[in-house]
């Protein structure tokens, strides 16, 4: 995958474990804020990989990361936070 058209997708759980995937960006600016505020619907979210598709029961994620942050976001993203870690 070319890494200039890419993202990362990185799910942390609440049992610790961790799972990463890269996406092809589609060149849409909002493609992905829909995808946010879809995925948070549904009780499973669907990451579709090249020979499979991979459901996560949306109740075990504790967290996940975008990268890079998608220029449209949904309408109740706090927007340029800055990260304080204790």
């Amino acid at each position: 995958m070319e890494k200039a058209n890419t993202g990362i997708l990185k799910i942390y759980f609440i049992d610790g474990s961790e799972m990463q995937f890269e996406y092809a960006h589609e060149g849409e600016a909002n493609t992905m804020a829909s995808r946010i505020e879809k995925a948070i619907e549904p009780r499973h979210l669907l990451i579709e990989l090249e020979d499979r598709v991979i459901g996560i029961p949306v109740d075990s994620i504790k967290y996940f990361e975008v990268t890079p942050a998608p220029p449209k976001l949904p309408r109740t993203t706090i927007r340029n936070a800055r990260l304080i870690v204790n």
